[in-house]
């Protein structure tokens, strides 16, 4: 299972998704038995990446508004 696949969402992922999409629309039958596993795997791999450079980038976010409230509250306790 895999997140909503609006390439809106996935800018990164464009060319997998459409593939993804194109091979259960043309093998409709055939995508129950394996036929567009090649192409979910390929999604699999670029929706695991965004999600890593998501994370890192979250995790940097963070990290700066800590130092940020660091800061500020070094600020109200001085005299």
């Amino acid at each position: 299972m895999h997140p909503n696949l609006s390439l809106h969402l996935h800018p990164s992922c464009k060319a997998e998704i459409k593939d993804l999409h194109n091979c259960h629309e043309v093998h409709r039958f055939l995508s129950f038995f394996g036929k567009c596993n090649d192409a979910k795997t390929a999604l699999d791999v670029c929706l695991g990446k965004e999600f890593q450079i998501r994370r890192e980038l979250n995790k940097q976010r963070k990290l700066d508004r800590d130092e940020m409230f660091r800061q500020l509250d070094g600020e109200k306790s001085s005299p």
